[in-house]
């Protein structure tokens, strides 16, 4: 591997240990690493790959395995040497970002599209950050979705439930 292609795998690595961006940033990256790996296989399996589990877990726990999870991927991201070994972490990520943006929307209300849009899908959704305002907010797992009622018909859009309305709408869209 020379140089130019080191230099490569070091800038793809470095978008996803910050924040993690939005799951169609993540899948074009994987592609675009799976091609420069020789990886034939698809990723569309992932997205079906989602765990029902989340659905019976509570928020707090889901978080915080959230979290662990991701820094264990994001490990694995900096580590990677190779094309083929940051597709395969990469793949992990976009599968630990998919089960947050699906655990997310299981609380959010159904509410018009009209409403929605002022909600930006690309900003991204940090599970501390969101299990942060949970605590501050002493929220319980069976009060966040009268939370969220009671919040979105005050017409009071904060951070938490913005970041609700984001994985919805990344939910609607997909």
């Amino acid at each position: 591997m020379n140089d130019a292609e080191k230099y490569a795998i070091f800038d793809l690595k470095n978008k996803f240990l910050g924040l993690i961006p939005h799951p169609k940033l993540i899948t074009k990256a994987i592609k675009q690493a799976q091609v420069k790996g020789g990886l034939t296989h698809s990723i569309e399996d992932i997205a079906h790959s989602l765990t029902d589990e989340i659905g019976a877990q509570d928020l707090n726990e889901f978080l915080r395995y959230a979290i662990h999870e991701s820094l264990q991927i994001k490990q694995v991201i900096a580590s990677a040497s190779s094309y083929a070994s940051l597709a395969i972490a990469l793949e992990r990520l976009l599968l630990n970002q998919l089960n947050l943006i699906h655990k997310l929307n299981l609380y959010a209300p159904k509410i018009e599209e009209h409403r929605l849009e002022s909600i930006k899908v690309s900003e991204a959704i940090d599970p501390y950050a969101v299990l942060k305002m949970i605590q501050q907010r002493n929220l319980k797992d069976d009060e966040i979705k009268n939370y969220l009622c009671t919040q979105i018909d005050q017409n009071d859009l904060n951070d938490l439930v913005v970041i609700f309305l984001r994985a919805h709408k990344i939910v609607q869209h997909a």
